[in-house]
């Protein structure tokens, strides 16, 4: 069922700052904006990669002389491969934005990356091009065995007039804390709805699926 948030009800907190914890990211939301930045949490990554290239930057320099042909090429691969890619990583984790939704110029913008690395194109939307924001979840989705997911996932899309889909953000969590991410899921939601003045499909657990 669709719903339509008008701007001048007061949501979950609309008129103060709040930051909500998502999957690898972290929503930023006031009055005037919102911004989904990743989190430190994906920091790990690209200093594992950058503390690997340094140690086979640092082997290849001190072996050219003694190490065999073939370890020469392997640690220039390694070098040629997680170098860039630990840089653009690196600048993603600390600078980059997932999506970004300003009121006083009625538009956001959705970062479409690749390879996880924050490199890609920019989606630029105008609200007036907004049909919707959906949330959509798998705690009802089977394994291939008939077991429930030990882990619930929850989506949220925007859905543009021509029915293209985005997702923004996600949370995840194990089975008996999914009513409180997808809380989370919905809040988020409500908040980019009301800003845009956009309809919003809210998740939802039925009652007789809830775990005893």
């Amino acid at each position: 069922m669709l719903q339509h948030f008008s701007a001048n009800i007061d949501l979950v907190n609309h008129s103060s700052y709040r930051q909500l914890k998502l999957h690898k990211s972290n929503a930023h939301c006031d009055d005037e904006k919102i911004v989904i930045r990743p989190s430190l949490a994906t920091l790990i990554g690209p200093v594992v990669q950058g503390c690997v290239t340094a140690i086979a930057v640092l082997v290849l320099v001190l072996g050219l002389d003694t190490h065999p042909l073939w370890l020469l090429g392997i640690l220039l691969i390694v070098i040629i491969i997680f170098g860039p890619t630990t840089i653009l990583s690196l600048v993603y984790a600390i600078a980059g934005t997932n999506f970004l939704m300003e009121k006083d110029k009625s538009t956001c913008r959705v970062q479409q990356r690749y390879f996880g690395l924050g490199i890609g194109t920019q989606e630029m939307i105008p609200f007036d091009r907004i049909d919707r924001f959906q949330i959509e979840g798998d705690y009802l989705t089977e394994h291939a065995s008939g077991d429930l997911r030990d882990v619930v996932s929850w989506q949220i899309i925007l859905i543009k007039d021509n029915q293209k889909q985005f997702e923004i953000a996600s949370l995840s969590s194990p089975r008996s804390l999914a009513p409180g991410t997808l809380k989370t899921a919905n809040s988020l939601g409500i908040l980019l709805a009301n800003m845009s003045h956009s309809n919003l499909v809210e998740g939802d657990i039925p009652h007789w699926a809830m775990d005893n």
